[in-house]
């Protein structure tokens, strides 16, 4: 079902494949996967348009720059972009498409381009394992291997989701080529035009027979070109376009990329710019503070970075045999290089050890990679921080941080890159054991893939002191959750003895705990920000950094019951929040944690 003629046409046009008689009628479920408790749309957005970037980067280059526009189209802008969608209304209503069926005079708009990058290559009609055939006709299947960051073929779902109207475009040209292309994609549910059932993916092309082919004549291009704020000209890459995304914030953009690739910024890798800021090595520190809370020690990021940027990059040591059958605990190490990591762990200077890893490839038998390790012990409070890295992106939700002190695991070689890679949720935030393409690919992938993520802890265990990992201020609270009625006597442990008496109190609650003034009339007026912890205590170490994900999520929706009263949660984590104080008379409480376990909290003023 086509909203132009079915042949040919100088003019592009929408549209519609009919769903064939006893084929399965299919929806578009993959959008759940990119907005929701764990990840927020523009955060999916960024991820999603960034990977493929650095995917794409130019052969020999060692940067690419990312740029991202929120405009508000008017005038001659906004009718142009309205004429164009215009001919979607039919489907939009069909769809019942968020009750949107008409457009408006002032059209808020996101673009997205990319620079230092191939464009999208390969066949434009037919079908390989090019960029413009994965990002324009497959779904739910990447082409993507090897060192790819973007691997599952769903993550493009994001642009339309991000449009009111369910419709994006993207412009792109292709290395050493000087000839523009543009399509558009509309992504809707099936639904019903004329008594006909059509699919959910619709596209803005030109049509010929079954194949929506890409708008290449000049005059079509520039004025597409000319009516919206794009900075590409002839240079390679791809300009994305989506109308209609009010949604999708300047604020919200710039969190998302700080929060997520802090990392290749710091190296040098990566540039972003957000409007009028632009994110590089200089002015990231400014820039993460905003958003951070200074969770992130960028200066240990920036060591890190500069240490894996150098051309030789050796490590303190190297190991002797795969990790995976064994942990690299003491035994590991000889008693000398132990020693000598454990010394100079204590000075403060960063430690290196480049660990082996062998995978098992069902086609290709065994290979040996290997994974570099960093840990640092900070100056004053130990606070563990542990970063696990995959080619240039963090993986957020990779939590097994060092008891102590801070971590990095990088992953960097190809092969140990792809592995990962197959373990990945959609989202790219997480690893899965279980994962589909792991068993797939891979013999006896759970014991690499643990490997990998305790070997940043099981190293720190060899080059701490055992009193590094005891943090007093861990033990400002300390009291069982349950209920005095459930047969087990509450109890508090106070800051220790000397300490200078914070202006709040923690107490416990039935299932929990309050945090509020010391005094019960009035707090402090000039407090702005607190950092509430929370963890359930171990027999050994720092009970904050051994915390596990399935033990309790702070930032997933309904697991625990949290009230907020004069103050407001600015910036949630697995087990910490950073809250904004409005009233001196504030109020926090949460409720719903296991009542079999002992439960520790820390309230710090955040810096």
């Amino acid at each position: 079902m086509t909203t132009g003629a079915s042949s040919w046409k100088a003019t592009p046009s929408w549209r519609f494949s009919p769903v064939l008689r006893g084929e399965k009628e299919q929806g578009v479920p993959q959008r759940d996967q990119f907005n929701n408790e764990s990840i927020k749309l523009t955060e999916a957005i960024v991820r999603e348009a960034i990977q493929n970037s650095v995917d794409a980067r130019l052969p020999k280059r060692d940067d690419v720059t990312v740029r991202f526009r929120t405009v508000e189209l008017r005038g001659n802008d906004a009718e142009y972009m309205n004429g164009i969608l215009q001919a979607l209304q039919p489907h939009l209503r069909a769809a019942d498409w968020r009750a949107h069926t008409e457009f408006r005079p002032v059209v808020p708009t996101l673009v997205i381009e990319d620079f230092g990058t191939t464009g999208l290559t390969g066949s434009t009609t037919g079908r390989d394992d090019g960029s413009f055939y994965n990002f324009w006709r497959r779904t739910g299947i990447s082409g993507k291997t090897g060192r790819a960051l973007g691997r599952w073929g769903l993550g493009k779902t994001v642009f339309s989701a991000a449009s009111e109207v369910g419709a994006f475009f993207g412009l792109t040209v292709r290395e050493g080529e000087t000839e523009r292309l543009l399509m558009g994609e509309c992504t809707l549910n099936p639904h019903e035009i004329d008594g006909n059932l059509v699919r959910a993916y619709g596209y803005f092309a030109h049509h010929r027979d079954d194949v929506a082919t890409p708008v290449s004549d000049p005059h079509s291009v520039e004025q597409f070109r000319r009516h919206l704020p794009l900075g590409r000209r002839l240079q390679s890459g791809l300009s994305i376009v989506v109308p209609y995304a009010g949604s999708v914030t300047e604020e919200d953009i710039l969190e998302a990329v700080v929060k997520n690739y802090y990392f290749p910024i710091a190296k040098g890798a990566l540039t972003v710019g957000v409007n009028d800021t632009e994110i590089n090595p200089r002015t990231l520190g400014r820039i993460a503070d905003r958003f951070l809370h200074s969770s992130v020690p960028l200066g240990f990021v920036r060591e890190v970075s500069d240490r894996r940027g150098r051309p030789t990059r050796v490590p303190d040591i190297e190991g002797s045999e795969p990790i995976g059958s064994k942990d690299p605990g003491q035994d590991y190490f000889s008693e000398r290089d132990a020693a000598e990591l454990a010394a100079k762990y204590d000075t403060g200077a960063l430690v290196h050890v480049r660990f082996p890893i062998a995978l098992h490839r069902l086609s290709h038998g065994e290979t040996l990679t290997w994974i570099d390790v960093f840990l640092q012990r900070p100056s004053g409070n130990i606070r563990a921080f542990g970063i696990f890295v995959r080619g240039d992106m963090v993986v957020l939700d990779e939590r097994r941080t060092p008891d102590g002190g801070y971590g990095a695991m990088i992953a960097d070689e190809d092969d140990i890159v792809a592995f990962l890679g197959d373990a990945e949720n959609p989202a790219h935030t997480s690893w899965n054991e279980r994962a589909e393409k792991l068993r797939m690919r891979w013999r006896w992938h759970a014991a690499s893939l643990r490997a990998v993520r305790n070997a940043m802890r099981n190293l720190y265990r060899v080059v701490a002191p055992e009193e590094d990992t005891l943090d007093t201020d861990s033990l400002e609270v300390f009291f069982s959750v349950a209920d005095s009625g459930g047969g087990r006597k509450r109890h508090s442990v106070g800051p220790a003895i000397g300490s200078v008496p914070q202006p709040w109190r923690i107490e416990p609650v039935r299932g929990g705990f309050r945090v509020a003034p010391r005094s019960p009339v009035e707090g402090r007026s000039d407090l702005k920000e607190l950092t509430v912890r929370v963890a359930y205590d171990v027999p050994r170490g720092d009970a904050f950094a051994r915390h596990e994900e399935f033990d309790f999520d702070l930032a997933a929706s309904g697991q625990i019951r949290k009230v907020y009263e004069g103050a407001a949660p600015a910036f949630t984590g697995v087990n910490w929040v950073v809250l904004k104080v409005t009233s001196p008379r504030y109020s926090v409480r949460m409720e719903g944690f296991d009542p079999n376990r002992d439960l520790c909290v820390r309230v710090e003023e955040a810096s």
